[in-house]
């Protein structure tokens, strides 16, 4: 559900994020961040109201600059924007599920790799150079057997976009 706030007159400048008001009593009446202005034709976003009659929009207003000028500011919901928010939960959300997909694709490719790395108790020491675990005993990997060097490792990283971080 919105509604419709009309009262008083604003004044804005050119490439300009501040709207002032002339009687417009925004913060009486429960004008906020998220709810829309509509300033001669252009929609914009409220980011926040310092005061009832001063707010700044998220973006910069583009049009010629106004004087005494008529508005429209649609009052957003709670609903509407639960449901905005939800909408951005839900993409990251699908956006995880998918990246999440590719990475286990990714890490079963190289499934025999870490199961000789674990039989072997094989681990990369401080220089990056693979070591083995003196608890797993004596053996050592077979030169015919492939292992997944610390390059291998590092390009699967970068192939799925991980930077450490």
């Amino acid at each position: 559900m919105a509604s419709l706030y009309t009262a008083g007159r604003i004044r804005v400048a050119k490439n300009s994020t501040k709207v002032y008001g002339t009687d417009t009593e925004w913060l009486i009446n429960y004008i906020k961040a998220n709810d829309l202005i509509l300033i001669n034709l252009e929609l914009h976003e409220i980011l926040s109201v310092t005061s009832s009659v001063e707010l700044v929009l998220s973006e910069a207003y583009t049009g010629e600059s106004l004087e005494n000028a008529n508005y429209l500011i649609i009052h957003i919901s709670a609903q509407v924007f639960a449901a905005k928010v939800a909408k951005q939960i839900q993409e990251i959300i699908d956006k995880y599920s998918s990246r999440e997909t590719e990475i286990v694709t990714k890490l079963k490719e190289y499934d025999p790799y870490i199961k000789i790395v674990k039989l072997f108790g094989l681990y990369l020491d401080e220089d990056g150079d693979w070591a083995q675990d003196p608890e797993k005993g004596g053996s050592v990997l077979p030169d015919d057997v492939p292992v997944a060097s610390s390059e291998d490792i590092q390009e699967l990283l970068d192939e799925l976009g991980f930077d450490g971080k």
